[in-house]
């Protein structure tokens, strides 16, 4: 698929994709079914999309394919999230489910993201969107029962970073 690249820097040429044309994309594309050539792109940016994709090992494997040699992919996707974008919400992941999902690349770089403290303060802040008011009231209050612990841990917390209890992983995949 020939492609129009247009310079935004000197020696950057940056691409955008979507399956979606309303967002405008440079190229619509399907990451499950992509039509673009192998080996096109030095570097790529699958910011949380991976959830939202019906085959992740399909999409996983045409990241591949399309990277040149060396090339290098960042892929972030949520552990810790409400449901957003229905219906095409699909999958959370592990860092387990994302090692098992580039399996095939030479690198691979999993890092948790946000501190035990500040993804209990992310679920409280997405609490106010469910649409289920009990789930909000029981996430309320699990957090205010647990507030005076979380005030005397927070030196501690706010800088512990787990993979047990973060808000997703941002990944560096390596072909």
């Amino acid at each position: 698929m020939d492609v129009i690249k247009s310079n935004v820097a000197p020696g950057v040429l940056i691409v955008s994709s979507d399956i979606d044309p309303k967002r405008k994309p440079d190229i619509v594309d399907d990451l499950t079914a992509t039509k673009l050539d192998a080996a096109s792109f030095d570097y790529l940016i699958c910011a949380e999309v991976i959830e939202h994709v019906v085959d992740p090992y399909a999409a996983a494997e045409n990241i591949r394919h399309i990277l040149k040699e060396n090339g290098k992919a960042f892929v972030s996707g949520p552990m810790l999230f409400p449901l957003h974008d229905a219906p095409y919400d699909f999958f959370r992941y592990t860092e387990f489910g994302f090692r098992k999902l580039f399996q095939n690349f030479s690198g691979v770089d999993i890092r948790a993201r946000a501190s035990w403290g500040r993804t209990a303060m992310h679920l409280l802040v997405r609490s106010l969107w469910f649409k289920d008011k009990r789930i909000d009231v029981a996430v309320q209050l699990l957090f205010l029962w647990n507030l005076p612990m979380m005030l005397i841990l927070k030196p501690i917390l706010g800088r512990v970073t787990t993979p047990y209890f973060t808000t997703g992983f941002n990944c560096i995949v390596t072909k």
